[in-house]
C-alpha cells in the first residue's frame, strides 16, 4: 500500500516565467497558507497577471526552493526542462545587464574546489550554531551567488570592492528586492566574520535602507465584522488567535497543542532552539 504521507503530500509545480522581460521561476500550487508562507520565506513575489509566485532564475533559487519545501510538498520541475517553443527568448543584446546575467546563467559550471569547501565550512558552522535549516539554506545559497559571480576566485581573495560591485549589480541590474539584498548582506557578513575570521572585510558594506510603508490599520468595528463573517469555527479561532497574539503565519502553522498554556493564558512561540517566546 502507498505511504499515506506520500499520498497527502501537496505538489508545487515549477515553470519558466517571463515576468516584465526577466526570466523567472514560477511556483504554482492551489491556495495553501503554509505553502504561501514558505514561498515568502525564500523571497518569492506574487504576480497578479500570471496568478503565481515567482523567484529569480538560477541555481541559488532552485536550492532555496528544494530546501524550503523539503518534507512539505512534492516539487514538479519537469516544465523547467521542456522546450515548448511557445515563448522563444529574444536574441541576446549587449546591455548593462550582461556582466551579471552571464555568470548567473552559467550555474551549471561547478564551483572552484576552494569555494565548495568554503560553503561546506559555512554550513557546518551554521549547524553548530543551531541556525534553522531554512536560514542555513538561504545563507549558503546567497553566499554561493557571490562565489558564482567570481568564478575560480578563492573566497579569501574576494575583496570588499568585489562584494560592493556584486551588491550594486543586484540592486541596479537585477533589481532584486530589499529583502533579497538583506539576505545577501547577512550571509556574506556571516561568512567573512564568523567562518573566515575577517570582520574588517565586511564591516562597511552597505545594507539597503528600510522600506517605510504605512500600515493599513483596521478599526475595532472592522475587526469585529471580519471575525463574525467567518462561519467556520476552526477558521474563526485561527483568525482570532493571529489577531490577539500578533502571530506571524509561520508561527501559527508551527504551533502545537502543547504550546498553548490555558492556565497561564500564554502561548509558546518556538523559534530557534533555546530561543522561544511566551506570548500572553
Amino acid at each position: 500500500m502507498p505511504d499515506e504521507k506520500a499520498v497527502d503530500r501537496k505538489t508545487v509545480t515549477l515553470e519558466v516565467l517571463d515576468h516584465n522581460g526577466q526570466r523567472r521561476i514560477a511556483l504554482r500550487f492551489p491556495y495553501d497558507s503554509a505553502l504561501i508562507a514558505t514561498a515568502k520565506s525564500i523571497g518569492a513575489q506574487w504576480s497578479k497577471t500570471n496568478k503565481c509566485w515567482h523567484v529569480e532564475n538560477g541555481s541559488a533559487s532552485m536550492e532555496a526552493i528544494f530546501a524550503a519545501y523539503k518534507g512539505q510538498a512534492w516539487l514538479n520541475a519537469d516544465a523547467l526542462f521542456i522546450k515548448t517553443g511557445n515563448a522563444p527568448r529574444p536574441p541576446a543584446k549587449h546591455t548593462a545587464s550582461t556582466p551579471i546575467d552571464e555568470p548567473h546563467r552559467r550555474h551549471e559550471v561547478p564551483l572552484d574546489p576552494a569555494q565548495e569547501e568554503a560553503l561546506q565550512r559555512m554550513r557546518q558552522k551554521l549547524e553548530i550554531s543551531r541556525y534553522s535549516p531554512r536560514t542555513i539554506s538561504m545563507y549558503v545559497a546567497a553566499t554561493k551567488q557571490l562565489f558564482v559571480r567570481f568564478p575560480g576566485t578563492v573566497p579569501k581573495e574576494i575583496t570588499t570592492a568585489d562584494i560592493e560591485t556584486f551588491q550594486h549589480e543586484l540592486a541596479t541590474v537585477r533589481k532584486v528586492s530589499n529583502s533579497t539584498l538583506n539576505q545577501m548582506v547577512n550571509a556574506v557578513r556571516y561568512y567573512y566574520k564568523d567562518v573566515l575570521g575577517d570582520p574588517a572585510r565586511v564591516k562597511f558594506i552597505e545594507r539597503p535602507r528600510a522600506e517605510r510603508k504605512l500600515p493599513n490599520v483596521l478599526s475595532e468595528e472592522e475587526v469585529t465584522t471580519l471575525l463574525r463573517s467567518v462561519t467556520n469555527l476552526k477558521h474563526r479561532c485561527i483568525l482570532m488567535l493571529i489577531y490577539s497574539a500578533g502571530l506571524r503565519l509561520g508561527e501559527l502553522t508551527a504551533l502545537k497543542r502543547a504550546d498553548i498554556i490555558p492556565e497561564r493564558k500564554q502561548i509558546v512561540i518556538r523559534k530557534r532552539p533555546a530561543n522561544h517566546t511566551l506570548v500572553p
